[in-house]
């Protein structure tokens, strides 16, 4: 794609290195001078409330002992940490031009340039000389935190290098000798990084196959970044656009065709999000001749966002998605306005208010995100006025994704009132997987009946071979069966057969067969779901599973996960679920609550305190049985 239309002409398409100007430098004043004076004040305060911060330095110790809890994610806090400083103090010293926050600022780059290592603790095994766990400096490798950090020094760099050169001129010296050796000559002369999608790779921490997945336009964009504020060697400077090229094309090519992102909203931004920050960069280095905005399939990626909105902030959160996500960034606005998509716009807009930008700028600590909003933010407020942000077109009545095989449906077009149900199919090898495979979810008037619990906070153990003993990752916590004691199992061969989508007048929904989402050694001789949500005189949600087995069996039970505490009526077999009833056939099935009581942070922001796993048991044996469950409102 990028790669075939531009890169032969490279040469005479990119601006020189003086000549990009992303963002007004420092000696600009008249522009800084331009920012709303109620931003200005937020801008220079963030800095202020740093200013007698102490940068920490990484020790040996935290390095070796990464695998422990402690160390590892206090090695992260404290490198994340002097990167925010140092870019909260670079923002509040070009706002305000008097040079109170320089010192900081050269504290902050030297604590920078002093760490021997801008990587996580969980990317050593990208070294050639893993196991050895301390930086290998003959073999920088190349991941998020530093890609990032590549690009915030190199933005440095560009906005102060002037003021930098008065006071000592080793200063932006030590800057570029840093980036270009640490991050940019790998991203010259190495093919075999895995996110650079050029070799397949095996991961040996987790033993799997690298997925392509957000790294890769993450990484792209930073690097870009940092090559187009830093890279003054014209050959260096083309062929490193041209590879970036490359790695993007393999990126789209990878990417599902209609646009989904199977690892949810809350990544999309570092993916999709972060690829329209990648093609914003190369049509302004260009002047706008590299543009492929007008691209359907790119178009179609921005695109998720919306369509897999719930409402009241809650989104579909297969993976490890989060449900509820309140930080609608500028990347939306930026991919609405760059590929021209009036729906995705009036999303945008309906939460990128006046408000929610001063709020946004008041804990953000992503420079590219807080330089946007400065400079932006009239602007946006303009298209208030220019859109009908009234309307709710994003509220589709239903969607379906076949590469993903994902489905969502709602009452009405335009309406978030009503019930609301999404179900997937798939495989158990996808893009931060879990074994969830015919999951639904369930939302009535916004509220979650049924829910995916999404995943908790990020561990060591999230990425290695155990991922599978947390409980977020296992079948029997989603809203799936255990048969004979099997829960579903991991691998790209346990996934859905036959998958339909249904979409008729009286019902919208998914169908698919599960059997092969079981292990062998679970007698399963049949199993077909279908999921639907009846238009019908009134609304409802059935789900249907017809189960036959090789022989009878009494060990098999259905779970439910709901953030509500259930109350129960076996008589009538039924579960009121505050605004919603779940009726089962109470002469088949008994009924049991587990409570789980969440105690990581991210579980809590979706969840509250706790969720209850509902449990229906068989109470006698069955060989074909066909299992019904009705979900009603509440009067």
């Amino acid at each position: 794609m990028l790669t075939e239309k531009y890169a032969e002409n490279i040469n005479t398409l990119l601006f020189p290195v003086e000549c990009y100007q992303p963002y007004p430098p420092f000696e600009n004043r008249e522009k800084w001078e331009s920012i709303p004076q109620n931003i200005k004040e937020i801008l220079v305060k963030r800095g202020e409330a740093v200013l007698d911060y102490q940068f920490e330095p990484i020790l040996a110790s935290e390095l070796l002992n990464a695998s422990k809890p402690e160390y590892g994610t206090n090695f992260v806090k404290k490198s994340v940490r002097n990167l925010s400083v140092l870019m909260e103090c670079v923002v509040a010293e070009c706002v305000e031009g008097k040079g109170r926050f320089m010192p900081q600022i050269l504290n902050g780059i030297m604590i920078k340039c002093e760490e021997s290592w801008w990587n996580y603790p969980a990317s050593a095994y990208m070294h050639r000389s893993f196991p050895c766990l301390l930086p290998d400096m003959e073999d920088p490798i190349i991941d998020l935190p530093s890609a990032r950090t590549a690009n915030y020094l190199a933005l440095t760099y560009f906005l102060l290098i002037r003021e930098f050169d008065k006071i000592d001129k080793n200063i932006g010296k030590r800057i570029k000798y840093e980036v270009k050796n640490r991050v940019l000559k790998p991203f010259y002369e190495r093919e075999d990084i895995w996110w650079m999608a050029f070799t397949r790779k095996i991961n040996p921490v987790m033993n799997i196959l690298h997925p392509i997945n957000n790294w890769t336009p993450y990484c792209v964009h930073h690097c870009t970044n940092a090559i187009l504020l830093l890279e003054d060697d014209w050959k260096k400077r083309q062929s490193g656009i041209v590879k970036s090229m490359r790695i993007m094309d393999e990126y789209i090519k990878y990417y599902s065709e209609d646009g989904c992102c199977d690892e949810g909203v809350s990544y999309w931004y570092m993916a999709p999000g972060a690829m329209i920050d990648y093609l914003t960069d190369l049509y302004d280095v260009s002047g706008g001749e590299i543009n492929i905005f007008e691209n359907p399939k790119i178009k179609s990626m921005g695109e998720f966002v919306y369509k897999a909105y719930i409402g009241d902030y809650y989104y579909i959160n297969y993976a490890d998605a989060h449900a509820v996500f309140k930080g609608i960034s500028n990347k939306v606005v930026k991919y609405a306005l760059k590929t021209e998509n009036e729906t995705l716009l009036r999303f945008a807009l309906k939460f990128y208010n006046s408000d929610s930008c001063m709020k946004a700028l008041e804990g953000v600590t992503d420079i590219e995100n807080t330089l946007y909003i400065a400079f932006n933010f009239e602007a946006i407020e303009n298209h208030f006025y220019l859109h009908d942000i009234e309307s709710k077109d994003y509220l589709l009545k239903e969607n379906y994704y076949p590469d993903c095989q994902v489905m969502t449906a709602r009452e009405r077009e335009n309406d978030d009132t009503g019930f609301f149900l999404s179900c997937k199919g798939g495989h158990n090898d996808e893009s931060h997987n879990h074994n969830d495979v015919g999951n639904f979810i369930i939302f009535n008037n916004r509220k979650p009946v049924i829910i995916d619990p999404g995943v908790g906070d990020y561990s060591k153990k999230t990425f290695s071979r155990g991922r599978y003993n947390i409980w977020t990752m296992q079948s029997d916590y989603h809203n799936l069966p255990v048969i004979n004691g099997f829960s579903q199992s991991v691998g790209h061969t346990f996934k859905a057969k036959h998958t339909a989508f249904i979409n008729q007048p009286a019902q919208v929904g998914l169908s698919m067969s599960l059997k092969d989402t079981y292990d062998e050694k679970s007698y399963i001789s049949a199993y077909e779901r279908k999921v639907l949500l009846h238009c019908e005189s009134r609304f409802f949600i059935s789900v249907t599973d017809s189960i036959t087995m090789f022989k009878e069996t009494d060990n098999l039970s259905f779970t439910f996960m709901t953030p509500v505490d259930p109350l129960m009526n076996d008589e009538k077999g039924e579960l009121y679920l505050d605004n919603t009833i779940l009726q089962y056939n109470n002469d088949l099935l008994s009924v049991s609550f587990e409570k789980i009581l969440l105690e990581e942070e991210s579980l809590q922001k979706c969840w509250g305190s706790s969720l209850t796993k509902i449990k229906l048991s068989l109470k006698k044996a069955i060989k074909n049985e066909t299992f019904t469950f009705t979900f009603i409102k509440a009067d």
